[in-house]
């Protein structure tokens, strides 16, 4: 059996229990899986999940555990906003707070009673002043802020 729990699991229940109460939810804006392109089409403020390295190790000859990071990145728009950048910069942080705590409540990220992880033993928060980026998605400028979560994932039999 391989890893009934892969990356795409783990970031299909962060989607689905970290936005809950943010501003964002609120708004009913998007929470996109590794997919930039869908972040052009949508609704700003939107929140991008993606993996980032893992790493597995035996625990006996045929059992493995590991850790993985995922990288929870909130964006909203600067270059039309109607208010300033520091407004922006403390939804983005509320929201983040927010979302880190909802984590930290359910850091086996259970869904519907079922973990999808032994825990999330490291949350590191990027500074608040955050990115102005223009590269992500074309044509706009976009103020970014990262969550980087460390997931200790369930044993599994290889």
């Amino acid at each position: 059996m391989s890893n009934p729990n892969p990356d795409s699991v783990i970031m299909n229940a962060v989607k689905q229990i970290a936005p809950t109460g943010t501003r964002l939810a609120t708004l009913g804006n998007p929470v996109v899986i590794e997919n930039e392109f869908a972040l052009s089409q949508g609704r700003f403020p939107a929140l991008h999940i993606e993996a980032d390295r893992q790493k597995y190790m035996p625990c006996s000859t045929d059992v493995f555990d590991g850790t993985a990071k995922f990288l929870i990145t909130y964006l909203d728009r600067w270059d039309q906003a109607t208010v300033s950048i520091d407004t922006i910069r403390q939804n983005v942080k509320a929201d983040l707070e927010m979302i880190m705590e909802n984590l930290m409540a359910n850091s086996s990220l259970a869904v519907q009673g079922e973990a999808t992880a032994v825990s999330i033993s490291q949350y590191q928060l990027s500074p608040y002043r955050g990115e102005l980026d223009s590269t992500t998605v074309q044509g706009m400028v976009l103020l970014k802020r990262t969550l980087t979560i460390t997931v200790n994932v369930l044993p599994f039999d290889v």
